[in-house]
């Protein structure tokens, strides 16, 4: 993108609000929505995944432990 640069010195109040707005505007970072959105799936299929209190429960507990903790290490893992 081109930089804006006055040819001359900006003295009037709305053109260096606007001129201010585009700088700020032009160093701001684009986020790809649809990453955002392939993300929100992601982290909804990963919650399908998680065991419940209820399956824990039925299982010996250090049984649970040792889910919770491999649970949590995948999770880092993968980022």
């Amino acid at each position: 993108m081109k930089k804006i640069t006055p040819t001359k010195s900006v003295t009037h109040p709305i053109s260096s609000k606007i001129i201010s707005g585009l700088r700020k505007t032009n160093s701001k970072k684009i986020v790809d929505i649809a990453e955002l959105r392939d993300a929100k799936i992601n982290a909804e299929n990963l919650e399908k995944t998680i065991i419940t209190e209820k399956q824990l429960s039925r299982l010996d507990p250090l049984h649970g432990v040792y889910i919770l903790f491999s649970r949590e290490i995948v999770t880092m893992w993968d980022g």
